[in-house]
């Protein structure tokens, strides 16, 4: 393989890996939106969600990062 093909492919890779992690951002950033408007700090949890559930959605928001 030269030089050229192998640089080649390398961009095309690198532009796909950025494509999916804007995408995952996006995503990402949706997630956390979901989780803290059931019941953010101004809203009061008025869906009625319990301590329980809403340790889980605590949980889950530290897995989704919209900063990666």
């Amino acid at each position: 393989m030269e030089n050229d093909e192998l640089v080649a492919r390398q961009a095309r890779r690198i532009a796909e890996l950025e494509d999916a992690l804007a995408e995952y951002r996006k995503d990402a950033a949706a997630i956390r939106t979901h989780i803290y408007c059931c019941s953010g700090p101004l809203n009061g949890n008025v869906l009625g969600y319990s301590r329980e559930q809403m340790t889980t959605f605590f949980r889950i928001a530290q897995h989704v990062r919209d900063d990666a």
